[in-house]
């Protein structure tokens, strides 16, 4: 009985081994092979920690994967340290993430996204009418996206539909969840798009 159980952690460990094995090479030896043009040596390097860092993302983890993929753009001569450290941990996009997800946290660690959530779901206009509870929903984010910024809404927007998801009784992989998280991105970009002064309008203007 021992050896039965303790086979499929074994293969557990095999798998989890390979899979860094098959992530380091890729990350440090894709950039060894022959440059494919119009890309050059600089450029295969870097394509090659970000496929291997995605390969990580995948099937091993999102935090040392992260890191070993900062480490790799150094040792492979990609950005100096110093840069490195002032793009990957001083830019305000970062930053301003770091607080979002702490938000977003905190408001399903103390229940107010589950409360506002069951606000959005008890309202007489929405019940029993899906359609109606959508539009509500990705027109609030819509509303805060405008009103803030896409990434914060979209986030923000994620908790509270988690709450939604959590009380009409949707499991993970179910069609209308997957809906509402893609259609949560498009909400809060349309809604950041109507205010003309906003980065995303002068961008799509520019192109």
């Amino acid at each position: 009985m021992a050896s039965v159980a303790a086979g499929p952690q074994n293969s557990g460990n095999v798998n989890y081994f390979f899979h860094i094995i098959v992530f380091l090479c890729i990350t440090f030896l894709f950039g060894k092979l022959d440059p494919i043009a119009p890309l050059t040596p600089f450029g295969m390097n870097t394509i090659g920690v970000f496929l291997g860092v995605i390969y990580a993302w995948v099937f091993i983890d999102i935090i040392w994967p992260s890191m070993v993929g900062l480490l790799a753009l150094m040792l492979l001569d990609v950005l100096p340290a110093t840069a490195l450290l002032n793009k990957g941990f001083g830019d305000p996009t970062v930053i301003m993430m770091m607080f979002i997800f702490v938000f977003s946290a905190t408001l399903d660690r103390y229940g107010l996204a589950k409360y506002i959530s069951l606000w959005f779901v008890s309202r007489k206009y929405v019940m029993g009418k899906p359609w109606r509870l959508t539009f509500a929903l990705l027109l609030a984010i819509a509303i805060l996206g405008g009103l803030t910024s896409a990434t914060p809404a979209a986030v923000i927007g994620w908790s509270l539909l988690y709450g939604v998801f959590d009380i009409c009784g949707y499991k993970k992989g179910d069609g209308y969840p997957i809906m509402m998280i893609i259609g949560t991105v498009f909400a809060a970009q349309l809604g950041m798009s109507l205010v003309p002064f906003k980065s995303l309008p002068l961008v799509a203007i520019s192109a």
